[in-house]
């Protein structure tokens, strides 16, 4: 059960690194891929290949299928911490204290 809550968030990162993940789309498969592209190429090929099986495999066959790709692809608790920080905090707090 403690999966599904994080659900929402995994789907916004799939949906935040759809742009990210375009380009590599019509990568030429010459030569070997960057090590830091291969897990978004990875991720991109599963997402192409759930939503294109979406209807069979419901809602929690995609869960199943795309939260292996999405733990691999993306630290989701560093961006949810980026995301949820204030902007500036950490200078602000630096620039107080040496003041």
């Amino acid at each position: 059960m403690k999966k599904m809550r994080n659900l929402p968030m995994r789907f916004l990162a799939m949906a935040a690194a759809l742009p990210l993940a375009a380009p590599l789309a019509g990568h030429s498969a010459e030569g070997p891929l960057e090590a830091a592209a291969r897990p978004i190429e990875t991720f991109y090929a599963a997402l192409v290949d759930t939503m294109k099986h979406g209807e069979q495999l419901g809602l929690q066959g995609r869960f199943r299928q795309l939260t292996p790709v999405v733990d691999e692809a993306f630290n989701i608790p560093a961006m949810a911490q980026l995301s949820v920080d204030r902007p500036g905090h950490r200078s602000r707090r630096w620039t107080r204290k040496r003041s």
